[in-house]
């Protein structure tokens, strides 16, 4: 039951005492205004202004107070950018544009998006800024009210050590490694084993691991893993569309996964036949405008921590002209952010 309650139960209370709140205020609003309507011709034996002014003032400040506290209310989630919705402006492989985009500069448009997370991911290490890169990125990030998450790819514990100190640099509660083919051929007890000498240190960092089922790492061996460890420091980054590759449809991914879900990586796609009939293609789609089970994935995390990150990201294919292709990073990010919160209202 305790448990039940902190993953499940968290967020009914934390919606009720809300609501408590907002009704509360409503009344005073109401009454306030009433008895101001009631008393315009009485002064206030101080001022001796029409004592309706103090009524009116409080029924506005009630009035202010609700609309306040739901715009916390809808907030439930933290809704956030990651870094691969920029993969060709901030580089892959031999896709380099002339001048990459920076950390700060993802930073700058998760803000004049209105979000309020940026996940730092492998295509954009952090580790290869420096310390006072770092606090730099974490003073911008609180002066915007923002937060802040890295993550890695593939196991590599010393390289998990040194991002340690990173997260706690900037602040991260989470910290996402994405597992992939290479990560499955290593056996599960020893994985878990080498995932629990690291918890300590993450959980004096204040970080939590979130392993994000990558391509081609099975979900029913990631719950494995999960179960080894048995950690509430050990959870799961839950991508929509990623274990396609696995073999798996996303809705099935999800139902295995969402129990462990302490971060989720939202995105869209869709599928397309090959113009020669041979088989077919997976293609991203700026959010919503795709196959993905949007609404159904987000029914399955209601059980989640209300500041449970959302990150944004997205499969956008490239195109000969790679400049046409960064400036079309911008729009689907544009249809996307405006998608998300359209599903997240009232959740």
């Amino acid at each position: 039951m305790p448990e039940m309650f902190d993953r499940r139960g968290k967020q009914a209370l934390y919606v009720l005492a809300q609501l408590c709140v907002i009704g509360g205020n409503a009344v005073v609003m109401v009454v306030a205004f009433q008895v101001g309507n009631m008393s315009w011709i009485d002064l206030s034996p101080v001022l001796g202004l029409p004592a309706t002014y103090s009524y009116f003032a409080l029924s506005g400040g009630a009035a202010l107070v609700i609309l306040a506290t739901l715009a916390i209310t809808v907030r439930l989630v933290k809704l956030g950018l990651g870094s691969y919705a920029f993969r060709w402006s901030i580089g892959i492989k031999d896709r380099q544009p002339p001048t990459p985009m920076t950390a700060m500069e993802v930073l700058e448009i998760a803000h004049r998006h209105g979000l309020s997370v940026v996940q730092y991911a492998d295509n954009l290490p952090l580790d290869r800024l420096s310390a006072e890169d770092h606090r730099a990125l974490k003073a911008r990030a609180d002066g915007y009210g923002m937060t802040l998450e890295l993550g890695t790819q593939g196991f590599n514990a010393a390289e998990l050590a040194r991002y340690i100190p990173i997260g706690q640099r900037i602040g991260s509660n989470i910290l996402r490694v994405a597992l992939d083919a290479e990560d499955a051929l290593i056996p599960v007890p020893d994985l878990a084993a080498q995932l629990r000498e690291l918890l300590p240190d993450g959980k004096a960092a204040g970080l939590r691991f979130a392993i994000e089922n990558h391509f081609d790492y099975p979900s029913p061996r990631m719950v494995q893993l999960l179960d080894a460890v048995a950690d509430d420091a050990l959870g799961v980054c839950l991508d929509v569309a990623n274990s396609i590759c696995a073999g798996e449809w996303p809705m099935q991914t999800v139902r295995m996964l969402a129990p462990h879900a302490i971060n989720l990586h939202f995105k869209d796609y869709r599928i397309t036949p090959d113009p020669y009939g041979v088989g077919f293609r997976i293609h991203g789609t700026p959010l919503g405008q795709g196959r993905a089970e949007l609404a159904e994935v987000l029914d399955a995390l209601a059980h989640c921590d209300p500041d449970m990150s959302v990150i944004l990201e997205h499969w956008l294919p490239p195109s000969d002209d790679m400049e046409a292709t960064r400036a079309l990073e911008h729009e689907w990010l544009d249809r996307t952010v405006a998608a998300a919160r359209r599903l997240l209202a009232g959740r």
